[in-house]
């Protein structure tokens, strides 16, 4: 299940980079990309917190399961509230974008480890 919500988030994390590449090319982005990029990105938390939950259960405890899961939700909460303004109008400043996407990088890696290890 951590490994689904792995490549999950390494297609979301590739669907965003295309994102802002189109965004500071001045190219309008297509709101259904936009929501599929949320959607999916709280598939990936849901599923990464259950496998969490099941290897909790299963006696198989490793702390950066846990804080990945807890970093990751905290770039959906934040990528939500940037998707909040998207729909108020208002325009996001580019620096904004970028620090989202580099804590959501700096998350996936923390995921990655957790699961090397």
């Amino acid at each position: 299940m951590q490994v689904t919500a792995l490549i999950i988030f390494i297609v979301v994390a590739m669907v965003g980079s295309a994102m802002l590449m189109r965004k500071r090319k001045g190219l309008r982005i297509p709101p259904f990309i936009i929501r599929s990029h949320g959607v999916f990105a709280i598939l990936g938390v849901l599923l990464l917190l259950i496998g969490v939950f099941e290897s909790w259960l299963g006696g198989v405890d490793n702390s950066w399961t846990w804080v990945s899961a807890a970093l990751l939700s905290g770039v959906v909460a934040g990528g939500y509230l940037l998707f909040g303004k998207l729909l108020k109008g208002r325009r996001k400043p580019i620096s904004i974008l970028y620090l989202h996407g580099i804590f959501a990088c700096i998350s996936i890696s923390t995921l990655l480890y957790a699961l090397a290890v």
